[in-house]
């Protein structure tokens, strides 16, 4: 769903204000999809992996990406990666997207893309979209040796330090 909001004011105040409660009411969004997974579309990847028939494979495939249109990312179960490991990763999720602002301000890197680290709201845009998105995330992406000829193309990844165990369930 795209909100479209027009503030006609000269209050400064008042246009801060607006925009101070929108992203509150995305903030409170963000946690119920974060609390409640399950209202999320959840696609089986062994579908992909192991498909029953090519047809069925690419059913997945595009159901896949009927869902990144609509939702900008998935659940994906028949994975082998044990609960355990993936409540940690939420616990430390949630633990850093509860943190201050300013906190989690720091871990943006500017001029990527949002590629690395943490991106606040209203700094990426979906492509051939004219507003801002009102999301926050984290971005992981593979490591690989500083050395490595595609170093200059593939950043290090940034960890916070207020939440330990994130680096560690994050890229496991």
């Amino acid at each position: 769903p795209v909100v479209r909001v027009t503030v006609e004011a000269d209050d400064a105040a008042l246009v801060a204000s607006v925009i101070d409660k929108l992203e509150s009411a995305v903030k409170a969004v963000s946690r119920h999809r974060l609390e409640h997974p399950m209202s999320i579309p959840s696609l089986d990847i062994r579908r992909f992996t192991q498909p029953s028939s090519p047809e069925d494979r690419a059913a997945f495939v595009q159901e896949l990406s009927g869902t990144y249109r609509e939702w900008g990312f998935a659940g994906i179960r028949g994975h082998d990666i044990p609960d355990a490991l993936v409540d940690a990763a939420y616990d430390d999720f949630k633990a850093f997207f509860a943190l201050p602002d300013a906190v989690k301000k720091q871990y943006h890197l500017g001029g990527g893309g949002g590629a690395r680290g943490y991106t606040p709201f209203g700094i990426e845009t979906a492509k051939g979209a004219q507003y801002h998105d009102l999301k926050e995330f984290w971005h992981i992406g593979r490591e690989i040796p500083r050395e490595h000829v595609h170093a200059d193309v593939m950043p290090a990844n940034v960890w916070p330090d207020e939440v330990s165990g994130f680096r560690d369930h994050g890229y496991a």
